[in-house]
């Protein structure tokens, strides 16, 4: 949440902020929160063994300062935490899970969890990136992965056309809505990712 690119001031006190990750997998995130002052981590994982990852790792990464039982199983539709209860969520990657009225779903349940000018990030993949170039359109935020996607190939999708529409859904949930992108090429493929940080 740095000012240089968003307009907003980096929190002052880490240590008092309490943060949530939706789709906590190995907990790499979470130990670079850790390792940045945060101290009120939770993590949601959608299978029981991702969930058991995500804890092991969190005790070795945090030297079992943050309980195991932070981690709960949930999904981008099913946050079993109280509402107004986060000041950051991160969501890096998750909700293009979602699809169709899911998006919206998904992301309005998300601002009920933030406390009052709470802050989330969000990442996704961008309509450059190769998996959505290999996937099929079928209609707004619905669509069907590609071959090249591994053990996704033909599950739904909920990717996004442009920049502008992943502006426009965000702005009609969150009351302020900066955008960006990061793109890597190389001779053998392309990644591009689309993000934002929101305040509620």
């Amino acid at each position: 949440s740095s000012s240089f690119n968003t307009g907003l001031k980096p929190f002052t006190n880490n240590n008092d902020k309490t943060v949530l990750e939706i789709g906590s997998f190995g907990a790499n995130n979470i130990r670079f929160l850790w390792e940045r002052g945060y101290q009120k981590i939770y993590g949601i994982e959608i299978t029981d063994s991702l969930v058991n990852l995500c804890r092991k790792n969190l005790h070795v990464f945090t030297e079992g300062k943050i309980p195991e039982k932070n981690i709960v199983l949930g999904s981008n539709l099913e946050l079993p935490f109280e509402d107004n209860f986060f000041d950051l969520i991160l969501s890096v990657n998750t909700i293009h899970y979602s699809t169709g009225i899911e998006i919206k779903e998904a992301l309005s349940l998300w601002r009920q969890k933030l406390k009052d000018n709470g802050r989330i990030y969000i990442e996704t993949a961008g309509p450059q990136h190769d998996f959505v170039l290999n996937s099929i359109r079928i209609d707004e935020n619905e669509w069907k992965w590609g071959d090249k996607s591994g053990f996704r190939e033909g599950k739904p999708a909920g990717f996004f056309d442009s920049e502008e529409h992943w502006s426009r859904i965000l702005s009609s949930v969150f009351s302020k809505v900066s955008i960006g992108r990061i793109t890597e090429k190389s001779e053998y493929n392309t990644v591009d990712f689309m993000t934002a940080l929101c305040i509620k």
